[in-house]
């Protein structure tokens, strides 16, 4: 027990040795805590969108290095399959939902199928193709623009699938309804990677774009035949779904 007498009274104040059991309590439980933590994070599976964003958030806060060392790059561990599907599977259904809420209501339709996120333009008044045409009108141009803008930084492979309603073309521009679906999907594409530019950059680079035609063999409505004349984008899948993997 050590002692200290006062220099201004006759009192003696008497304490223990070393810090008090309370700190040395405390001390101990916040080291289990930190060393709790890192285990915790190392070994945990990182999201390379998610870090990425937190990583450079943290950069530009408090001036942190450029050099900052990423740990998935030193992992340089592939994702399983099933990781990468689910993983593409959720970014593309984000992207769907973003972009039928940017556009009025009944414009666009968005889905998933095993292809990938289908964008339906629904055949409206302003956005229909004519019977037996396949010119785009001014309110299918004004769409295609603004879609436009929401795939130029998107990078996968588009197809562009053109359809028609059952009524048979004969004798007119197009040789039968395979060739106006064509022409459909075609027109679509040709805005989207030539005419539609923007700062004279394409919205989407040609190769990386194909065309379907289906001409009437995929109605989506019996009673308003007109609403098949219409045109389905399709921004592929990456990967297949695993096998064992249920929808």
């Amino acid at each position: 027990m050590g002692e200290l007498k006062c220099s201004n009274c006759n009192h003696k104040n008497q304490y223990p040795d070393g810090a008090p059991e309370w700190m040395t309590t405390y001390s101990d439980m916040v080291t289990l805590l930190l060393t709790f933590f890192v285990l915790m994070l190392a070994m945990a599976t990182f999201d390379p969108i998610k870090f990425t964003s937190v990583s450079e958030a943290f950069s530009k806060s408090f001036g942190m290095m450029p050099s900052f060392d990423s740990p998935i790059k030193r992992k340089r561990q592939k994702q399983p399959l099933r990781e990468q599907y689910n993983t593409e599977e959720e970014r593309m259904r984000g992207i769907g939902y973003r972009m039928k809420k940017s556009f009025p209501k009944d414009t666009i339709d968005t889905d998933m199928t095993k292809e990938g996120l289908r964008i339906t333009l629904k055949s409206k008044n302003d956005i229909r193709f004519d019977s037996g045409g396949a010119e785009l009108s001014p309110g299918m141009e004004k769409v295609l623009l603004k879609l436009g803008k929401e795939l130029k930084g998107i990078n996968k492979r588009i197809n562009i699938a053109g359809h028609t309603d059952k009524d048979q073309v004969v004798g007119a521009k197009y040789k039968d309804n395979w060739d106006l679906s064509y022409a459909r999907a075609k027109a679509v594409q040709d805005f989207l990677t030539l005419k539609g530019t923007e700062d004279g950059v394409a919205f989407l680079n040609k190769n990386m774009t194909s065309i379907s035609a289906y001409a009437d063999t995929r109605p989506i409505s019996s009673e308003k035949d007109e609403e098949n004349r219409r045109i389905e984008i399709f921004i592929e899948r990456s990967f297949g779904k695993p096998r064992g993997l249920s929808d």
